[in-house]
């Protein structure tokens, strides 16, 4: 079908306003309406079909996050954009004050032009009317309420799903709705047996027609991969492989198992210890050795396991080319969420001048871009998120990121078998004096490296021409996070894998932390992915170790058996200099963070 808007054509985001304020559901609760499961997916395959020169196709809405860098989106009208000329549609908003509201608006773009094509599915006067068969009045009415209630599902990173179950217990995991080749349509003849879109994006035309870019050989493929070997142009199966989007979803379950993967924790840590805007999205703001998580970097986190990387890589794994992997939209859906579940609990926004700023290129009016301001309350936009029903303070949220993602026994049940304190390893760092990179952290035990946790910093390549990037490198942005090591070191030790370092580890932790932990840092992208990046080559990055003491130790009031009694509780932090003394990047002996706030 030939499309009908040109080049002139000009798209106002005002949300999703019919059936009022609606929530935007978990995807595998969201499957359990096979009306708007059925209309989701049809009306995502129709925009992925429309022509690349569409303004409204799958193929042009993706390329907002990146590639193909040279264009603007809407291509003309309204107010002119203010980004560098010579890459007009590069817009990029990483590790900035606009990271969580640039991809809020950007969410609530494809959610309307998702569901725009959803209301003409039960439209009887439209030529994509989807329920000729239906001949019921009240089983139209449920689809119509189907229709108008329908919001975009988000994808809960952190939950354990049964999916992916392994040493006798379930990891996170991509949801089944986008590791399966085939749809599984919940209604028998409706859309049975198609290609499911949410595994792969089917570029139109045979080919993306779009530049190689930060490691991705966009130019040659048919499809999005997730962890595809790492690209090779003289190996013919390597070249198939992304030539043709095999996926190897079994690399990607056994990454998701690994022991870098410490996200539950993780999120725990930065949605109840963070008190400001600028900490909680960037890692802005806060002394080194006080750091917690930051949202920017879970985020990237997620993005480059799901891609693949080290031996692996995907779409998911580069800025340019993220946005094409359909699970991108579900995946930043729930960044939002995180986003929005912090808000409920903390009186925090950003600064005035940031607030008003614009977040080009989507248009509020036809003379207007969005703001910040504009698009702080999730519900104003016309969704909401279940969790926010349950959160009205900093307790209320503790208690439900408690009950969603702590691995603790219930109401302390039992010590842990490696009783130790909580262990926190930072990094500080110039987001963009090398581009995007990976820190591994991990215990030397009997010669061998096991990683305990890992740190990414997810942006795009300098050298592709972002002009918020180049930006951000001329000021020196500088971000400092952390991630937590000790619950990956007490499963480790569970599973046996830490036995090299002593069965008294628990009472010379420090002492074993100072001989075994290391880093080592790599590139994430380019001609030098997965390259080894020593001090001389990145001379900002610094690495710190602490110790959280609490200050007390008590539980948390929350429901019946209660969170972790370690959760929430206020603590202080100890500097460990002599783990990172001698080591590359790490503190010397009475050194701190060389920290300037950026915000």
């Amino acid at each position: 079908m030939a499309t009908t808007r040109g080049p002139d054509y000009v798209y106002l985001i005002q949300g999703v306003k019919t059936g009022g304020i609606c929530p935007r559901k978990e995807i595998d609760d969201f499957k359990n309406d096979p009306r708007q499961l059925i209309l989701f997916t049809r009306a995502f395959q129709i925009m992925s079909e429309r022509p690349k020169d569409d303004v409204l196709s799958y193929y042009q809405l993706a390329g907002i996050h990146g590639a193909p860098e040279d264009k603007t989106w809407p291509p003309v009208g309204g107010p002119p954009a203010r980004i560098d000329p010579r890459h007009p549609g590069y817009y990029c908003y990483h590790w900035g004050p606009l990271f969580f509201t640039w991809h809020r608006i950007y969410v609530l773009c494809i959610e309307q032009a998702l569901h725009d094509i959803i209301m003409r599915l039960i439209d009887p006067h439209d030529p994509l009317y989807l329920l000729i068969d239906i001949k019921d009045p009240g089983e139209l009415k449920n689809w119509k309420t189907a229709a108008e209630t329908w919001r975009l599902p988000y994808w809960d990173f952190a939950l354990r799903r049964p999916n992916n179950h392994a040493n006798g217990q379930d990891y996170c995991c991509l949801p089944d709705l986008a590791i399966k080749e085939v749809f599984e349509s919940p209604a028998p003849g409706t859309l049975s047996n198609n290609p499911n879109p949410w595994y792969a994006y089917v570029f139109p035309e045979g080919s993306s027609g779009l530049p190689d870019t930060g490691g991705i050989p966009l130019s040659i493929q048919t499809r999005t991969v997730r962890h595809a070997p790492a690209y090779n142009p003289n190996s013919p199966p390597i070249v198939d492989a992304w030539r043709r989007g095999i996926s190897d979803i079994n690399s990607l379950k056994s990454f998701f198992q690994g022991e870098t993967i410490n996200w539950r924790a993780d999120l725990i840590d930065l949605m109840i210890n963070n008190y400001s805007y600028g900490g909680f999205t960037e890692g802005v703001g806060t002394p080194g050795d006080t750091a917690t998580n930051n949202l920017n970097d879970i985020h990237g986190s997620v993005h480059v396991n799901t891609g693949g990387y080290r031996t692996k890589n995907g779409n998911m794994s580069s800025v340019p080319s993220a946005g094409f992997d359909p699970i991108f939209f579900l995946w930043h859906c729930n960044v939002d969420r995180i986003g929005a579940m912090w808000q409920a609990a903390n009186d925090a926004w950003m600064d005035n001048e940031s607030n008003v700023e614009e977040l080009i290129p989507f248009r509020y009016s036809c003379s207007e871009f969005w703001t910040s301001d504009r698009c702080r309350y999730p519900q104003k936009l016309g969704h909401t998120y279940p969790d926010l029903a349950l959160i009205t303070d900093r307790n209320s949220l503790i208690a439900r990121v408690a009950d969603l993602y702590s691995d603790a026994p219930k109401g302390r049940l039992r010590a842990p078998v490696l009783d130790v304190d909580e262990y926190v390893v930072t990094a500080k760092y110039e987001t963009h004096e090398v581009g995007p990179f990976y820190l591994d952290i991990s215990l030397k035990v009997h010669d061998k490296e096991i990683l305990v946790s890992s740190i990414v910093n997810f942006v795009s390549p300098v050298e592709a021409g972002c002009a918020s990037c180049q930006k951000a490198g001329a000021e020196h942005h500088t971000v400092t996070t952390s991630t937590l090591i000790s619950p990956k070191l007490r499963e480790l030790y569970e599973q046996g894998k830490l036995s090299g370092l002593g069965h008294d580890l628990s009472n010379n932790i420090e002492q074993k932390l100072a001989e075994s932990l290391q880093w080592k840092c790599y590139y994430a992208s380019g001609d030098k992915a997965n390259q080894e990046i020593s001090s001389d080559e990145f001379t900002s990055l610094q690495v710190g170790v602490s110790r959280r003491v609490p200050e007390e130790r008590r539980p948390i009031v929350g429901p019946p058996g209660g969170p972790p009694d370690l959760i929430g509780v206020p603590f202080r932090n100890e500097p460990l200099r002599r783990i990172t003394d001698g080591k590359p990047f790490g503190l010397h002996l009475g050194e701190d963070f060389k920290y300037s706030s950026t915000s």
